[in-house]
């Protein structure tokens, strides 16, 4: 059995193994705070963007559904064969105009057709014929101004 010769060496080179280990860890732990500051600032970006997509998507339906392009008609009452029309305007204020389309009652009832959001007053003609049919006078009003 040998016997240890220098106690010192033995002890400093266990020091050393220990400093090493320490040394080692606290490199790991400075890699993993790296990763986790780099994580975090990465999901704070993708929550902006994701914040900033909401934002512009919501900001575009509101104004497809405040903003409205006066289309052009393409068919008239006529068309749809009530031949006793006349074409209306209505200004419910001083810088609007309404347009329309009027069919007389023949029994005394009126009523008012408005369109959809994204359709003109002529994409009603079919139930305005249908309720002329019956009698009933037939307003088809387009509810936005088109100057």
């Amino acid at each position: 059995m040998s016997q240890i010769q220098n106690p010192k060496l033995i002890l400093s080179a266990g020091y050393i193994e220990q400093s090493q280990d320490a040394e080692d860890s606290k490199t790991q732990n400075i890699k993993w705070a790296y990763v986790l500051r780099l994580t975090g600032f990465a999901g704070i970006v993708i929550l902006i963007a994701f914040v900033l997509v909401v934002v512009e998507f919501s900001r575009r339906i509101a104004a497809n559904l405040t903003v409205w392009d006066c289309p052009a008609q393409v068919t008239t009452p006529a068309d749809a064969g009530l031949t006793d029309y006349e074409t209306v305007q209505i200004r419910p204020q001083p810088d609007q105009m309404l347009t329309g389309w009027y069919v007389p009652s023949q029994n005394g009832a009126a009523i008012l057709l408005l369109q959809g959001h994204w359709t003109a007053r002529d994409g009603m003609l079919a139930d305005a014929a249908l309720l002329a049919g019956h009698g009933y006078g037939v307003m088809l009003l387009d509810p936005h101004p088109c100057a």
